[in-house]
């Protein structure tokens, strides 16, 4: 059987659990009666049919995953829409998943240019994982737009939840030994830490220890506020790079622009690094997560990106 993306998504759908009901259903409704063959060819059939109905539905979701457009650009701002330009395909607006217009700042037209670029770089079939700009995006005006949001108490929720990735940072936990590790650490790690204590002018607590230690109140109540005066955009991009990372330091040092994205990924890597120059790195493991890790964190750099 064929195997295509809209067959991997499709495993565990609802729909697709609706569709096998009624066969489910049936089997149950004659088991009392039936005797441990009838049961089994009962069951059989009712498999096959699931299958056959999972198969027509993952036809029906392939046929709306192709590309419909040819062309993929931006729209120049209007005066309806205050200023921003809109991502269109064949000149039809594209709308996030809270059903908001993709609209970009118009101080942000490199961003609208790329976003428009991840659209015509699709082929046949739409690929959602290469559009990890149009979904940060997305995220911006659905969850932290104030004009756009269906719950304005997300921006305040997802900053409390990423400050809690401060206490429990990667890079504040040190290691003595191996070596090599060690090496890793100071040349990745140190020189982030040192850049937010004198950017920030805050105390961070580091430690080689295994038990999790908390940041000072005031450490905290500075980096709050740092996330509080973040715009959507940037804010989305930094919950991005610190889930990716599980680095607040890291993703604030990458928002910020004070790293590039190679040294944030060394730097969300480290321990990962060290195992490979020890032991060597495991194909389709190893080399999937860090490309996996750069595209993550590249779309963040673009996204906050400064305009020349």
């Amino acid at each position: 059987m064929r195997t295509s993306l809209s067959r991997i998504l499709l495993r565990g759908n609802p729909a697709v659990l609706t569709a096998l009901r009624p066969f489910t259903v049936s089997v149950a409704r004659c088991s009392s009666v039936q005797t441990a063959q009838e049961r089994a060819e009962a069951t059989v059939a009712a498999a096959q049919g699931g299958v056959a109905a999972e198969e027509a539905q993952m036809q029906r979701v392939e046929r709306t995953m192709r590309r419909f457009w040819k062309t993929a650009s931006i729209t120049e701002p209007p005066s309806n829409m205050k200023g921003q330009y809109a991502i269109a395909l064949d000149g039809r607006h594209i709308k996030t998943p809270g059903l908001n217009k993709l609209l970009i700042p118009k101080a942000k037209r490199s961003l609208a240019l790329m976003l428009a670029a991840e659209w015509d770089a699709q082929t046949k079939v739409l690929k959602p994982h290469a559009l990890p700009l149009t979904s940060l995006v997305s995220r911006a005006i659905d969850a932290f737009h104030p004009a756009t949001t269906h719950d304005p108490t997300v921006r305040s929720e997802v900053i409390s939840r990423m400050l809690s990735y401060l206490d429990t940072d990667t890079i504040l936990y040190h290691q003595e030994y191996p070596d090599s590790l060690v090496a890793l650490q100071e040349r990745d790690w140190v020189p982030l830490l040192d850049w937010a204590r004198r950017e920030h002018n805050i105390e961070i607590v580091v430690t080689t220890g295994m038990v999790a230690t908390r940041q000072p109140e005031e450490t905290r109540a500075r980096l709050r506020l740092e996330l509080e005066t973040m715009d959507p955009i940037e804010l989305s991009a930094f919950e991005r790079a610190c889930m990716t990372s599980k680095s607040f330091l890291v993703a604030l040092a990458l928002v910020k622009r004070a790293v590039m994205v190679e040294e944030a990924a060394r730097a969300a890597q480290v321990e990962v690094n060290s195992q490979i120059q020890r032991w060597g790195m495991v194909e389709d493991s190893h080399d999937v997560d860090r490309e996996d890790m750069r595209m993550s964190l590249g779309s963040v750099a673009c996204a906050v990106m400064a305009e020349k």
